[in-house]
Formats: C-alpha cells, sequence, structure tokens
C-alpha cells in the first residue's frame, strides 16, 4: 500500500471532513471518541485531489507510482483518505478518494519528550525515530551545552522538522505527526512547555476514554432492557456513570536522564555525607518506570527528558527536580544523545502500551 502525506488540502475537502468528524469531537487533530471503534471501517468518500511538490516526486520517482495502485492520504488529522491514483503529469498526481478511515488513537498515557538541541544530523534522526515510535510531542531546548547554540537558526528549519516528521509517519502509517513546539530558549521553559502539553494530551484521552465508556453503559442498559421486556425479569440495577467512568492518576511520570547523580529522594540517601561519597547511581530506566510510574492507577503521561552530548549541568538537573523530576542513569554506557532518546522513547511507547 502505497502512503503519502498532504501538507495542504483543498477547504471543500477539510470542511467535509470536519463536519464528519462533529459528532465525535474528533475535529482538527484529535481522533474522536469512537476512534477505536471504527478505526477498522472505511466509509464511502467521494473526492479528486491533485498532489504536488515532495509527495508527487515520491510517488513517481521513488516509489514508480502507477495508475491504479491503491493509495492512503495521510492528513495530519484524525481521518485518512483512501483511494486511487488516477494518473501522473510532469509536476503532479492524480488521486480519486472512494473512502476514509478513521485512525485509532494512541494507546495508553501522552509520551513527551524533552530533547536538548542537537547538531541537525542527530536532531533529524531523533525526529525521525520518534515519529515512527508514537511518541505525541518533542520539545526541544536550546541547553547550556547544546552545540547549536543560536535557536533562531533552528526556528528556521522548523518546515525541515515538519517534513521529516512526515515522512516518518508515511512509513510507520500513522496519523497524526508528533507535535513540535517552538524551540525553547532553556530547560526550565521546555519542562513548563512539556508540562502543559501533557495535561493538554491526558484531558482529551480522558474524555475520549469517559465518551466511549458512556456510549458503552448506554448499549449495555438499552440490550437489557430490551431482555427485561421479553423476559419480564427483574435486572439488577446496574453502576452509574460516575461509578463506572475510567479512574485516573492525576501525577505525571517524570524523569530526567543525568548518569552518576544520586536520587535525594531515596529514603536510603544520606544528606550528611559529601557528595563524593554518596551511593551512586540514580534509579535505572527500567526501575525508575516500576518504581515511580507503576501505581494503583495509570500515570497521567510520560515525561522524560534528555541532555546533549555533553549531558545536564548540574544547575538544569536541580531546575528539573524541583519541578518533580526522578534522576535517571541509563547505566555505565556511554550512548550519544540521540540513541539515548530512541531508547527512552522505546521503552516509553512499551509501557503504554503502543508496542503491544
Amino acid at each position: 500500500m502505497l502512503r503519502i502525506f498532504a501538507n495542504e488540502l483543498p477547504d471543500p475537502i477539510v470542511q467535509r471532513l470536519d463536519q464528519r468528524a462533529a459528532p465525535d469531537g474528533a475535529q482538527g487533530q484529535t481522533p474522536g471518541p469512537t476512534a477505536a471503534t471504527t478505526a477498522a471501517t472505511a466509509a464511502p468518500f467521494q473526492a479528486e485531489l491533485t498532489i504536488t511538490g515532495h509527495s508527487h516526486h515520491y510517488l513517481g520517482h521513488v516509489m514508480r507510482g502507477r495508475p491504479g495502485q491503491d493509495i492512503e492520504v495521510l492528513t495530519g488529522r484524525a481521518w485518512i483518505l483512501m483511494g486511487t491514483i488516477t494518473g501522473f503529469e510532469r509536476d503532479r498526481t492524480f488521486i480519486r478518494i472512494d473512502r476514509v478511515r478513521l485512525s485509532a488513537p494512541p494507546s495508553g498515557p501522552p509520551i513527551v519528550l524533552v530533547c536538548a538541541l542537537l547538531k541537525q544530523p542527530a536532531m533529524e534522526t531523533v525526529l525521525q525515530k520518534v515519529s515512527e515510535l508514537g511518541i505525541d510531542a518533542l520539545v526541544t531546548v536550546a541547553s547550556e551545552r547544546s552545540v547549536p547554540k543560536r535557536t533562531a537558526k533552528a526556528q528556521d528549519r522548523s518546515a525541515r522538522w515538519q517534513t521529516i516528521t512526515q515522512q516518518a509517519c508515511c512509513q510507520s502509517g500513522r496519523a497524526i505527526p508528533p507535535l513540535l513546539p517552538p524551540v525553547q530558549a532553556n530547560l526550565e521553559d521546555g519542562l513548563a512547555q512539556a508540562d502543559r502539553l501533557v495535561a493538554e494530551l491526558a484531558g482529551q484521552r480522558k474524555a475520549r476514554l469517559d465518551s466511549q465508556r458512556t456510549a458503552q453503559l448506554d448499549s449495555q442498559r438499552t440490550a437489557q432492557l430490551d431482555s427485561q421486556r421479553k423476559t419480564n425479569q427483574h435486572i439488577a440495577p446496574q453502576p452509574t456513570l460516575e461509578q463506572s467512568k475510567t479512574r485516573y492518576d492525576t501525577t505525571t511520570c517524570r524523569g530526567i536522564l543525568h548518569p552518576g547523580l544520586p536520587d535525594d529522594s531515596r529514603p536510603d540517601h544520606d544528606h550528611n555525607q559529601p557528595p563524593h561519597e554518596r551511593q551512586t547511581p540514580t534509579l535505572s530506566l527500567p526501575a525508575w518506570l516500576h518504581d515511580g510510574c507503576s501505581q494503583e492507577n495509570t500515570p497521567a503521561g510520560y515525561l522524560a527528558a534528555i541532555g546533549p552530548e555533553g549531558g545536564w549541568t548540574d544547575d538544569e538537573v536541580q531546575a528539573a527536580r524541583a519541578a518533580g523530576f526522578r534522576a535517571v542513569t541509563m547505566g555505565p554506557l556511554v550512548l550519544r544523545a540521540e540513541t539515548a532518546v530512541l531508547a527512552v522513547a522505546s521503552l516509553l511507547a512499551a509501557a503504554a502500551g503502543r508496542m503491544a
């Protein structure tokens, strides 16, 4: 199946998609409450689409597409357009859309990463891989040890970054790219931005799951009433919506990678010892997920901060710890910054159930 990302859709198609999504609250970039139950089905949707630019080149010259081939068009929305290539011209591809399906929302709590600004090749690798792994948002910060110091230059690459994430979505089949807020001037600003994103995404997830539960309860009550009418038997009262709503933890699981830093929050830590005599390391990454995130209720979200090649400075780490972050180590191996990001992203995706 060929798959492309359409940056710009004609206004009539956008309006029709938004109207279709409106009853379920799936307007814009947020999948609707019924996404989990309708993702496997497709509905008729007739439209003609013309693709230009990079996507046209990708279809015609990279993938060597041919008229008659099936294709999926990702739009940055919950809806995925499905159709057939009808023809090519020198600078454009023509597609006939005949179906539309709703993508399944990401499973588990939202995952937001805070990443120090890296050199361009490493940064592009990070953008590509976290998109494929299903990370919800990536907040980049100009840390004190970041080699690219000028955030203005990084902002100039925002269009390039968006293209990379969209191409990664085509590779993985992900409908909506990760959120990429502007580069933050320092770690404290980045952590504040990440917290806002986690809260927003967690709220959307809670509303979606509660809506699904409401629909399920309504269906059960209808079936029980029908059964009661047919058999004239008493049916025990069912729990109310408030009693049966999904329970949520309001705590975000926060960790900052900083090898060798003692974890002052551990009960066995002796604060009177000199720093060089304190036992290290901090929580290992798997232990952090188990100890800090395994609770009676699912965490509201996962938030991890990964520094540059030289690591975070002590001041940056202390600022993060003051914001409720646990100090986390990845063990004795010394990883490149981009490798560390991918390792963290993979473990968090698994913890959130996105690799099941």
